[in-house]
C-alpha cells in the first residue's frame, strides 16, 4: 500500500490516497512515506470524500460489502474497483482492494 501512496505522489498530477485509519497511522506507512510532502502522504478514510476529482481508496481484501458500497457511493458514478491491485508474489492473491475515480488515479495503478 505504501507503493501506491508513493506512486500517487510522483504523478504529474498527484492523486490523494485514502487508507483505513490503522494503516495510515501505522509506523510502517509513516516511515516509508516520511519523505513525501504532507499533502502527498496517505489520508485517513472516514467514509466520505470532499473534492478531489482523482482519488484512490485502498481497503483490506477482507472489506465487507457494506464498506465497499460506502466507498463506491462516495466515489460516485465515475468510481470503480481496480482489477489489477497488488498481489501476493507466491500465490497471486490480492493484498488489498483498490478503488479509483479519475484518469490520473487509474494511471497510478498502471505505473510500475
Amino acid at each position: 500500500m505504501t507503493q501506491i501512496v508513493r506512486n500517487a505522489a510522483t504523478q504529474p498530477q498527484p492523486v490523494p490516497v485514502y487508507l483505513p485509519r490503522e494503516w495510515a497511522l501505522s509506523d510502517t506507512v509513516r516511515f516509508l512515506t516520511a519523505d513525501l510532502a504532507p499533502a502527498q502522504q496517505a489520508r485517513i478514510w472516514r467514509g466520505s470524500l470532499v473534492g478531489d476529482d482523482d482519488v484512490l481508496v485502498v481497503l483490506p481484501v477482507s472489506a465487507d460489502a457494506t464498506t465497499v458500497a460506502v466507498v463506491l457511493n462516495a466515489l460516485g458514478s465515475a468510481g470503480r474497483e481496480v482489477e489489477s491491485s497488488p498481489t501476493i508474489p507466491t500465490g497471486g492473491e490480492p493484498l488489498v482492494r483498490v478503488f479509483a475515480r479519475g484518469a490520473a488515479a487509474l494511471a497510478v495503478m498502471r505505473s510500475p
